[in-house]
């Protein structure tokens, strides 16, 4: 019977360490840590972590959205889980599959969730201006323009088309942020950690460019590690393969080029 931890991030530049920290009081025998999207289920650790388990080991993990991003993939987890016999254990939705409140919980939670997401990113449309066009550099310009109606707030990209623009996102009550983060970067990592959404932002002092996901804020980020975060969390693997004849994303936003019919971003 073996304490198992499993750990992820996204990308290579982001820092692990949180979720570590927070596991470590579990007494851990054996940990399984990647950097690398969760958009599927096709992660090397991921699969050494459930060839590795036993009957009664426990599986602890820092939040669901570690272990999975989607609700089918989630529950298929568990599902492996529970063929072995292995128990799984949450930090942030305080949940214990071992307990039968904890079983029934874990259904709940996953499908809430989910509804949650959707239903966030709707409700954040509406506090602005709803649109339907397609994303281009010229029309992100005109928004984000100084002087016009809609730049004081965020634009919002759903299957490669701009849906809102001026949508004021919620803010983050991580009390442990860097005092030096203002509303913009807050507001980021608040709308990342209630929705599935890949949030970025661009300092009006500076020009540099962040990226919030899964509440975790990565700064000062290249253009190359942009695209490539954006490739890992928002493609996936047929998108992949086909990414040597696209457009780069960040091409896209920048007018490089036509977007292809059915590409997403």
């Amino acid at each position: 019977m073996s304490n198992i931890a499993y750990v992820r991030v996204s990308t290579a530049e982001q820092n692990e360490q949180r979720q570590i920290e927070a596991l470590k009081r579990h007494n851990i025998d054996k940990w399984f840590i990647e950097k690398v999207s969760g958009k599927d289920t096709n992660r090397s650790k991921l699969k050494d972590m459930l060839d590795y388990i036993r009957e009664d080991d426990t599986v602890y993990i820092h939040d669901f959205s570690r272990l999975a991003r989607s609700t089918k993939d989630l529950l298929e987890i568990v599902e492996l889980l529970n063929a072995k016999k292995v128990h799984l254990v949450s930090n942030k939705e305080n949940l214990d599959t071992s307990t039968p409140t904890g079983k029934l919980m874990l259904t709940m939670i996953a499908a809430i969730n989910e509804f949650e997401r959707q239903n966030l990113l709707d409700d954040v449309i509406k506090t602005g201006t709803a649109l339907d066009c397609g994303v281009s550099s010229e029309l992100l310009k005109n928004i984000f323009w100084n002087k016009a109606p809609l730049h004081d707030g965020a634009v919002i990209v759903r299957k490669g088309r701009i849906v809102g623009a001026g949508c004021m996102l919620p803010l983050s009550g991580n009390v442990n942020l860097s005092r030096d983060l203002g509303m913009r970067h807050r507001a980021g990592i608040g709308m990342s950690e209630h929705s599935d959404a890949v949030v970025v932002i661009v300092s009006e002092e500076t020009g540099s460019i962040s990226a919030a996901v899964g509440g975790m804020l990565k700064r000062h980020l290249a253009p190359e590690t942009l695209e490539r975060l954006l490739r890992n969390e928002l493609l996936n693997d047929k998108q992949e393969e086909k990414k040597g004849n696209q457009i780069p994303l960040l091409g896209l936003l920048m007018g490089q080029g036509k977007k292809e019919e059915g590409e997403q971003l």
